[in-house]
């Protein structure tokens, strides 16, 4: 590497960012970086802020109907989904792990159109999918799969680097 490279490493977890968050950082270091600036403009609010709002808002009346709501919907939910797996259970080590899957233009392009088709967004094409799999490897008819939402509903959140990101609990 030449003396006058660099090479900046941004590793964070999720706890403290999402990804919106991590896309905030990025541009404006890249707008910070062409721009040779070295301030940006001021942010409406701060993360403390939506964070006293957040709380006061669960705090609300609103708010507790809103958890009310879940805890009916979820009162009976099933237990969680007994997938068949190569190992026994009392081998399982509960690591995760990330296994990207890319479809082949031909394929893409026919799921695209099955969507539009059916007039659903790509999204819940791809998550009728899923759970038509897990359903197949399980038999369950009650399957609940959580898929994060951004959570950014107010335009003052835009810029703001945290973790705002929700859980969408999603049951069929």
């Amino acid at each position: 590497m030449a003396d006058d490279d660099h090479i900046l490493a941004f590793v964070t977890h999720h706890l403290v960012c999402d990804r919106w968050s991590v896309m905030v950082f990025m541009r404006e270091l890249a707008q910070l970086y062409l721009a040779g600036a070295s301030t940006l403009p001021p942010l409406p609010i701060q993360y403390p802020d939506w964070a006293l709002w957040q709380r006061d808002q669960l705090a609300s009346k609103t708010g507790e109907t809103q958890l009310e709501y879940w805890k009916e919907r979820l009162a009976d939910q099933p237990a969680p989904l007994e997938l068949p797996t190569r190992s026994s259970q009392n081998n399982a080590t509960h690591q995760g792990a990330h296994h990207p899957l890319r479809f082949g233009p031909e394929l893409s392009a026919r799921i695209r159109e099955l969507a539009l088709k059916h007039e659903v967004s790509l999204f819940t094409f791809l998550l009728t999918a899923f759970k038509a799999l897990l359903n197949r490897y399980t038999g369950s008819e009650d399957i609940v799969v959580g898929s994060e939402v951004a959570n950014r509903d107010r335009p003052e959140t835009a810029g703001l680097i945290g973790l705002l990101v929700n859980t969408l609990v999603l049951r069929t």
